[in-house]
């Protein structure tokens, strides 16, 4: 398991009524829930669809519980999008990098949410011959077997591939690994559709030396399991 879930309650989505905050049912009474992440999820977030909760009690907090997981057609999908930074930095520490990723076993995490110009990035690596810079994006739509990322535009993300490719210059390794939290992906390819500027962008920064990876991860109501690297499709 790369990472284990506190205890989770089961509970069924009502409705999104922000981009950070839904309704559910817990045991037949309506409760607010945070959404940890800001994408669109039309397809995940259905009325009626079974979810599992983190609850919260006796904060000062709007939300009692933190949505986790989705039930989508028989399987889990985790849509948290905080937990790619912890699933990446548990890969380096355990060596689970399979050969052919930039991210080689004597990689060593250096710093979580370093800081680069006037933002940040994710992660710094080192291997003790360079330093890598590491963004890590959550995906959770997948469609015919292809994993999508983004499923909503994202300005921000953008800008992270151009800091990369400026990285770069400046002598430094830089990766970008999309993490798909659902185990039905065959591939993964940036969301043209969606987002034109940022899959242009990410095919800017993999021509100018940014390296691009994608693993999958079966998920189930305890934790996150390792499944496979994903082939990577530009065009």
């Amino acid at each position: 398991m790369i990472y284990e879930f506190p205890s989770l309650v089961t509970g069924e989505f009502v409705k999104r009524k922000n981009r950070f905050v839904a309704e559910v049912k817990v045991a037949g009474n309506k409760e607010l829930c945070h959404v940890p992440n800001s994408g669109r999820m039309k397809e995940l977030l259905l009325e009626g669809s079974k979810v599992m909760l983190r609850h919260h009690p006796h904060t000062n907090r709007k939300t009692s519980y933190d949505l986790y997981l989705v039930q989508y057609e028989g399987f889990w999908v985790s849509i948290d999008s905080r937990l790619p930074n912890k699933l990446v930095e548990h890969m380096v520490e355990n060596s689970i990098f399979p050969k052919e990723s930039s991210i080689s076993s004597n990689t060593s995490v250096i710093s979580k949410e370093p800081k680069y110009g006037s933002g940040r990035f994710d992660l710094k690596l080192t291997n003790k011959v360079n330093d890598i810079f590491v963004e890590c994006k959550s995906v959770t739509l997948v469609e015919d077997g292809q994993a999508l990322f983004p499923d909503a535009p994202t300005k921000r993300g953008k800008r992270h591939l151009f800091e990369l490719v400026e990285s770069v210059k400046e002598g430094y390794k830089a990766l970008i690994i999309f993490l798909v939290q659902r185990d039905d992906a065959k591939f993964f390819s940036p969301n043209w559709e969606m987002d034109r500027d940022f899959s242009n962008a990410l095919v800017y920064a993999k021509d100018n030396g940014v390296k691009v990876e994608s693993y999958s991860f079966r998920v189930t109501t305890e934790g996150l399991y390792y499944c496979n690297p994903l082939f990577v499709k530009l065009d």
